[in-house]
């Protein structure tokens, strides 16, 4: 029987935590699963982001996978995309 699958996938829950995770001082390899509030977040890309995270990352040092809705984003870092 297979264990529980390990949750690699978090939530931004503010534009401030989402500035903080794009910041220069964040040295983590940062990937952001950006959704419009009303679809959510895409459900089968979790499953890719488990197989890097084992195999490349284990311990959340390196890398970090996050999900945030578009309202979320500043429209500064919006414009410059």
């Amino acid at each position: 029987m297979r264990g529980k699958k390990r949750e690699v996938l978090f939530a931004i829950d503010s534009t401030d935590q989402f500035l903080e995770k794009i910041s220069p001082e964040n040295k983590k390899l940062t990937c952001i699963d950006l959704h419009l509030p009303f679809f959510g977040r895409c459900e089968t890309m979790q499953e890719n982001y488990r197989s890097l995270h084992v195999r490349f990352d284990e311990d959340f040092v390196k890398m970090e996978f996050l999900s945030s809705t578009a309202d979320l984003v500043p429209e500064e870092v919006l414009a410059s995309l």
